[in-house]
């Protein structure tokens, strides 16, 4: 087990990279890794997100690890996610802090997305996130909460969800998968066109 702690601002300028990763490409990271960050994330280039777990669709991902955030994410570039994950499962993200993020479509990893304050990709299973502040999203189709065929995958949000983009801009949308919780202490307002409250699909 490996335990990590930042004491301190991160703040990447670049494209297509992250404030704080949790990364495995054929080889297992493992179970039961602490990765704390004391301090606030920000990131300006395109399709760079605060953080960022990726299990490249493997079998053998890492799971049971905990991401506690002790401070604020804030993204500017397009495609930038606040919290981004894929094929992830049994991972504990832990914040206290806002998440803001302000562009529209960009390219990452694997396709092209939106600006999401949290976006969960292609078989996020049993994963809980634990957010105490507001989530806000202003630009074009980005989404506060984007769940894309996650199961049973749990949301625990003590805070205000803001969308003020046109498009689309949901607070919360889920598009496959099914077993997920959404707990919601805090006001949803949205206001671009199209900009619904919940959006479930199949």
């Amino acid at each position: 087990n490996n335990n990590v702690t930042i004491n301190g601002n991160t703040t990447i300028t670049g494209n297509l990279t992250a404030g704080l990763g949790l990364w495995t490409a054929g080889d297992t990271l493992g179970s039961g890794n602490v990765m704390t960050q004391n301090g606030n994330i920000t990131t300006t280039g395109d399709s760079s997100t605060g953080l960022w777990l990726f299990a490249n669709g493997t079998d053998d991902a890492s799971t049971s690890n905990t991401i506690n955030m002790n401070g604020s994410i804030t993204t500017t570039g397009n495609g930038g996610s606040g919290i981004f994950m894929e094929s992830n499962s049994g991972q504990t993200i832990n914040m206290v802090g806002d998440i803001s993020t302000q562009g529209t479509q960009g390219v990452q990893a694997g396709g092209i997305y939106f600006a999401d304050g949290i976006f969960m990709r292609d078989d996020n299973d049993n994963n809980t996130i634990n957010i105490t502040g507001d989530i806000t999203t202003t630009g074009e189709g980005s989404s506060a909460i984007n769940n894309i065929n996650g199961t049973n995958n749990t949301f625990n949000i003590t805070g205000d969800i803001t969308t003020t983009g046109e498009g689309a801009s949901y607070a919360v949308e889920t598009n496959g998968g099914s077993g997920n919780n959404l707990n919601i202490t805090g006001n949803i307002t949205t206001s671009g066109f199209m900009g619904y409250g919940y959006n479930f699909q199949n």
